[in-house]
Formats: structure tokens, C-alpha cells, sequence
């Protein structure tokens, strides 16, 4: 970003209204001119550091009619309310919500769930989607997730405590399938942190599972089998296996038939050949074909590694028999 006045004369003295203003007018012709200038606007304000800028999330701002910014200072510092002025809350509101056609915001807002002006979590990049372009998945689930704590915020919580949980397990699925590490391992650490901070076993237990699962196909297999370990702990038939048609399978299922992989790369080979047989008998009992296909699929895996073909051979041909009955066209791929 190029600026169009010199550097400041002294530079620890504190810029003037004036040169921020001129700041805020140079950032508005970047890339994300307006995620950009509401930024330096807030952190002026405010008083925030670069690493309290970086780490802001959309939790600690207030909409209402009491508009306030918690804020968590990083050196020595206790956490604070702010109230934020009229012009700030309209930058942010610009920024977090699609423009309505008579909004004053149209000229910076971008596509409708298009996350591009909002504070960023840490991870991949986001791209920006023309007019002919469709929204990218990873900000159609950050969009999701504002429009939830909004909800919240005024008091109107979805009567479904898990639908958040729901749009990011499909979004990340869909990196999974896509093989996007960088995004797969940002929703994961997304979804965690969520659960955490609701602390509901469900969510936690997927939370952990999908962050175990993130880690190994990204290649942090130790780490990913901690996170596995702690999912298949957390884990109660009763309580998550109502779920497999909410979420496609089993996440019990799921986390045994993976860490059946890290076992075996980490030199368990028995460990994880138990893992296997067990993650296919679970899958036999709840009798929901997308869990038993997935079982089907993963655990042929070990059993190839240890040359095992006849066992391998005859679970791929029931994946292949299965999803032809059930028009299941990925796993028929397995032919």
C-alpha cells in the first residue's frame, strides 16, 4: 500500500486524526480496502496493538444499543470494554453483513457471505469471488457462524444448538474431500474452539475429532492421534450415534478408523489392526450405510499394509456392492 504523504517525522509520537484519516483513504484502495480501513479505525480508537488487531474476532464486539469492543490486552494489561462510536459500528456492520440494495455500504461490501472485510482468523487465504463466481465454502461458513452470534448477541439463539456445528463439519468434509490442508486445518481449529467455549460433549468430541484428523492428513500424525485419543474418549454411543444422519457418519466410527492409520505409521501395527476391527464391528451395529462404507474403505488400508489382500479385497468388494444399492457414487470410486 502505497501512501501519498511522508513518513512520520518522529516515529514513537502518535498520528493525528488527520494522518489517519489519510491512511484510512490509502488503505480503502487495496485489495480489502474496507476490512482494511476499519481496522486501522478501530485500532486507532482503541489504542490496539498489531498482535491485538491480528487475534480480534468478532466475539468480542458488541452490536445493540450499547455497542462495545472487549478487549484483550497482550502485555500486562486487563481485558476492557470499549463503547464504539456510531461510524465504527457502521464500518463493521458493512463489513460483516451483505449490503442491503438502498445501504450506503454497496460500494465495500462484497458478495453476499464473501468474509474478505471481516478480522481473519489465522490460515489460508481467502479469495475474493467475482460477480460470476460462487461464494467460497470456507466464507459461506464464516458468514454462517456471524450471523449465529449476532443472533445471540440480541438474544435469539437458534433453537438448534448444534446447526453451527453442522455448517462447519460440512465444510471442512468438503476440504477433506478436496484435499485443502491449510483451509481443513483452520475450520478444524475453528470448530475446537467453538466447542470449547460451549463445552457440550458433542461438540467436543467432534471438535477433537476433526482436529485429530486435520493434523494427520496434514502430516502431524503423533499430534493427530492425541487429538483421536481424546475423541474416542469423549465419545458415548448413546449420545453421538443418533447423530450419524445429522453429520453422514459416525464420528466414533470415524476416529477409530483413522487413528487405526496413525497407530500403524507410528509402529503399532497390532494396535491398529484392533482399531480396524473394531471401528468395522461398530459400524455393523448402528447400520448406517455411509459409516459402514467409510469403515469399509479406511480400514481395507492396514490390512493391505500387512498383506492381508483376501480381507482387503473382500471389504472394497462390499463397498462397491453397498454403494451400488444405495447410488452412493464416491465410494463407488473404490471399484
Amino acid at each position: 500500500m502505497r501512501l501519498s504523504f511522508a513518513p512520520f517525522a518522529d516515529a514513537t509520537a502518535i498520528p493525528s486524526p488527520a494522518e489517519i484519516e489519510k491512511l484510512i483513504k490509502a488503505a480503502r484502495d487495496g485489495r480489502y480496502g474496507h476490512r482494511d480501513a476499519t481496522l486501522i479505525l478501530i485500532a486507532f480508537r482503541h489504542g490496539l496493538r498489531a498482535s491485538e488487531i491480528c487475534d480480534l474476532e468478532w466475539s468480542q464486539v458488541e452490536f445493540g444499543r450499547s455497542a462495545s469492543l472487549h478487549v484483550r490486552r497482550v502485555k500486562n494489561g486487563k481485558p476492557s470494554v470499549h463503547p464504539l462510536r456510531g461510524d465504527e459500528v457502521r464500518a463493521l456492520r458493512c463489513g460483516s453483513l451483505p449490503a442491503p440494495p438502498d445501504s450506503r455500504c454497496r460500494a465495500t461490501a462484497q458478495a453476499p457471505g464473501n468474509s474478505n472485510n471481516v478480522p481473519r482468523r489465522s490460515g489460508y487465504r481467502r479469495k475474493t469471488a467475482s460477480k460470476n463466481e460462487p461464494v467460497p465454502p470456507q466464507a459461506a461458513a464464516e458468514q454462517a457462524r456471524l450471523l449465529i452470534e449476532q443472533a445471540e448477541a440480541l438474544g435469539e439463539p437458534p433453537e438448534d444448538p448444534l446447526v453451527l456445528f453442522s455448517v462447519l463439519y460440512g465444510v471442512w468434509a468438503a476440504n477433506l474431500v478436496a484435499f485443502n490442508g491449510e483451509a481443513l486445518s483452520d475450520l478444524a481449529a475453528q470448530f475446537l474452539r467453538l466447542a470449547e467455549k460451549r463445552g457440550a460433549t458433542v461438540p467436543l468430541m467432534v471438535g477433537h475429532a476433526v482436529t485429530g484428523m486435520s493434523l494427520m492428513f496434514t502430516g502431524n500424525v503423533a499430534e493427530g492421534r492425541a487429538y483421536l485419543d481424546r475423541a474416542i474418549a469423549l465419545y458415548d454411543p448413546a449420545e453421538h450415534r443418533p447423530l450419524t444422519t445429522r453429520f453422514g457418519q459416525d464420528h466414533g466410527v470415524e476416529a477409530l478408523c483413522i487413528r487405526s492409520w496413525t497407530l500403524w505409521f507410528l509402529g503399532y501395527p497390532e494396535a491398529a489392526l484392533a482399531d480396524a476391527k473394531d471401528a468395522l464391528k461398530n459400524a455393523r451395529e448402528i447400520g448406517q450405510a455411509g459409516s459402514l462404507m467409510q469403515a469399509l474403505v479406511i480400514t481395507a488400508s492396514p490390512f493391505i499394509l500387512r498383506g492381508d489382500y483376501v480381507a482387503a479385497e473382500a471389504q472394497l468388494a462390499e463397498v462397491v456392492a453397498l454403494a451400488d444399492e444405495k447410488g452412493a457414487a464416491l465410494w463407488k470410486r473404490t471399484e
